[in-house]
């Protein structure tokens, strides 16, 4: 038996989880935030083996400004890493993805999308997301 480690899953309507939390107040927020007005989501309390961890989810976002980096978000799906880095991005720019237009919005989404492809890896740094939204910021505030 391997070492094991307790994440929080969120699953929609009782389908196979989408993403996953190391903690459950980030579970619990997130959600919140991620999937309010969609169909009812769970979340469960899970243990894993942590050598199953990248065979089951395929994008990480880690804590690379730890003294030892570890995972804090494993995410299944491109499109659900996409929108939650944004909506990341946008919290801890102090800004609301409410007030672009839903064409802007997409444009973002996109971008996003060929620049997470671009680092050739399934793990996020956490500092790269940090990084982005200080630019997000500084655009918003021109």
């Amino acid at each position: 038996m391997g070492n094991t480690l307790t994440i929080y899953k969120i699953s929609l309507d009782g389908q196979r989880d989408l993403i996953a939390f190391l903690g459950e107040q980030d579970a619990q927020t997130y959600s919140k935030i991620l999937f309010t007005g969609y169909d009812q989501y769970m979340i469960l309390e899970s243990e894993i083996e942590l050598d199953e961890i990248s065979n089951e989810y395929t994008y990480t976002i880690s804590n690379d400004q730890s003294p030892v980096p570890f995972d804090i978000v494993f995410i299944r799906d491109k499109k659900i890493r996409n929108v939650f880095i944004l909506t990341l991005m946008f919290a801890m720019a102090g800004l609301s993805i409410e007030s672009f237009d839903l064409a802007e919005s997409k444009n973002r989404l996109k971008k996003l999308d060929a620049d997470l492809d671009s680092l050739e890896t399934g793990e996020i740094p956490l500092s790269y997301i940090q990084k982005q939204a200080l630019m997000l910021r500084s655009v918003a505030m021109a």
